[in-house]
């Protein structure tokens, strides 16, 4: 009796690890499932904004490839935070800059998975997270106003510090949104200081194209 029962734990015991082991590989994809092409758009935009024939009074486009639940975040020199308020100046929301970046250095990360806004800190915050400085001439622009009418946020919201792009939009506040994985965004370069926006003109400049 009891050999026939051997193969049926056996059985058993198998199902389960089989089971668990699929468990395990869906939370890591999860985890760590940025796409290549996801990835790559966060180094190509690197790359056009540290490139030094970038000049100023010049615009470009760039077709960025994104991930759900993940954002690029663009933070200015000499600050600690890029940060949302509301139009009566409070913040609504903060996102702390890398310990990877000098504070004299503009800094360009991308959360990589996990991106979420939570409510009650009033924060951005992501599960994995990669920086880079940007070079040292470089900077962001230091202040957008958006007109958000989506609920439940705000209508008027101002980002002070930097710039955030992402997937989903009840994460955002405001911010550029891409409802499908790609969207085309433009930076302009004006006085060494990069302006992303996903409608040209960033700037009612007249910037020439690329």
């Amino acid at each position: 009796m009891k050999q026939a029962q051997l193969p049926l734990k056996f059985l058993l015991r198998l199902i389960l690890a089989i089971a668990f082991v699929l468990v395990i590989i869906s939370v890591f994809s999860k985890v760590f499932r940025l796409s290549d092409k996801g990835l790559e758009s966060y180094y190509e935009l690197l790359e056009e904004i540290n490139d030094p024939s970038f000049e100023n009074g010049e615009r470009r486009s760039l077709v960025l490839h994104m991930d759900r639940e993940t954002a690029i975040i663009g933070v200015v020199k000499n600050s600690e935070e890029f940060y949302v308020t509301k139009e009566n100046g409070r913040k609504v929301a903060e996102m702390e800059k890398n310990e990877e970046c000098a504070n004299d250095r503009a800094c360009l990360c991308l959360c990589r998975s996990g991106l979420r806004y939570d409510e009650l800190k009033e924060k951005y915050e992501c599960k994995k997270m990669i920086c880079k400085e940007v070079s040292k001439s470089i900077d962001f622009q230091r202040e957008k106003k958006f007109v958000y009418k989506e609920p439940p946020f705000p209508d008027v919201v101002y980002f002070h510090n930097g710039f955030i792009i992402a997937r989903d939009v009840f994460v955002i506040l405001g911010g550029i949104k891409l409802e499908a994985p790609s969207k085309v965004i433009y930076l302009e370069k004006w006085d060494n200081v990069i302006y992303v926006c996903d409608k040209a003109p960033c700037l009612n400049k007249g910037a020439s194209e690329e």
